[in-house]
């Protein structure tokens, strides 16, 4: 990746950290109604632990199951009162009910695009209203798998939530049967209420996880032919034709995502943001990656502490840049009070 020059700029820059609170892998996909198990909950002291030594403030998306279950409640009660961290919404409609039975009753189903709209609606109403009964009334959603639509964004502006993270730059999920946003921005915007990879007027504000990406397959044929391919995360998968492709592909985008980014490559994406205008950097992982035997990015603990390491040294980056870590919603106000002024 050929990174510029950092740009030289008084405005402030901001470090976001985000963290999608799932069942672990894989037990919970392809399940209804579970039983859906939650081991991996015993990491999050470890990591708000380490955020906490930095300064780093969490935003912590949340399933239906992984909020019922109270596991998180214990971990985030003080932690959300005193403001180093946040609770929002991680919709995975498989995990969430109503799960209809019977003759005609819809197939169980975990991606958002194929559930039916009655049914979706039911679903977010409930996940919703779990969140706002165990953590307060949530103000920041990421759509699970990250398969948004523009269902979810009339749901979202409905019941009041102002920030979205949803949208990958850059990568294609169309293999899985969900969205392409290889030519979605890579810094936050004004999310519109059709193609949630296309600026507009919904009211809320899509800040994407960072993820650089050289652009190379938007509006070509290779693109939409096997764009999915060339750009989606494989690190997960181990399998002869995956490490084909991993080997035979151009470099595909580059996440902030310490579960398979290395430390290096990450550090060097922090100049080619900043000259790209962008005033945050994006941070994410999975609960299910804190604790060992709960997903394929951590099987041991020496698995996990590497992890660590990598976590924490692009953190201690971009705080020795000058970076300021806030919540997604902190970041959000600081944008429409920023907006205000000028």
């Amino acid at each position: 990746m050929n990174t510029p020059d950092a740009a030289t700029t008084a405005r402030p820059r901001y470090l976001l950290f985000s963290v999608d609170t799932e069942p672990d892998d894989p037990e919970w996909k392809g399940l209804d109604e579970g039983p859906w198990r939650h081991e991996n909950l015993r990491g999050l002291p470890e990591l708000q632990t380490r955020l906490n030594r930095l300064g780093v403030k969490a935003t912590y998306l949340i399933t239906h199951s992984v909020a019922q279950s109270g596991g998180l409640e214990e971990t985030l009660s003080g932690e959300l009162a005193s403001g180093t961290c946040e609770a929002g919404t991680h919709f995975h409609p498989g995990d969430t009910p109503p799960f209809p039975k019977g003759p005609g009753a819809p197939a169980h189903c975990d991606n958002i695009l194929k559930v039916p709209t009655g049914l979706l609606e039911e679903k977010f109403a409930a996940l919703h209203a779990m969140i706002s009964a165990r953590f307060g009334a949530p103000g920041v959603h990421r759509a699970g798998a990250w398969a948004m639509d523009r269902r979810v964004t009339a749901l979202l502006a409905a019941h009041g939530y102002k920030v979205d993270s949803s949208v990958t730059p850059g990568v294609s999920w169309k293999r899985n049967g969900r969205p392409d946003y290889l030519g979605a921005p890579m810094r936050a915007y004004p999310m519109g209420m059709g193609d949630p990879a296309v600026a507009g007027d919904a009211g809320i504000l899509e800040v994407p996880v960072s993820i650089w990406s050289p652009r190379r397959w938007h509006g070509t044929w290779a693109g939409a032919l096997v764009g999915d391919l060339l750009t989606m995360p494989l690190a997960a998968r181990d399998t002869l034709p995956v490490r084909i492709v991993r080997a035979l592909r151009p470099r595909p985008p580059q996440w902030l995502r310490p579960a398979f980014g290395d430390a290096q490559s990450m550090a060097a994406m922090i100049p080619w943001f900043e000259a790209q205008g962008c005033d945050y950097l994006h941070v994410m992982c999975h609960s299910n990656e804190l604790w060992p035997g709960s997903s394929p990015y951590a099987k041991t603990r020496e698995d996990l502490d590497s992890f660590y390491r990598r976590l924490e040294e692009i953190l201690r980056g971009a705080l020795d840049q000058g970076y300021t870590p806030v919540t997604l919603s902190a970041y959000a106000r600081a944008r429409r009070n920023a907006a205000v002024r000028s």
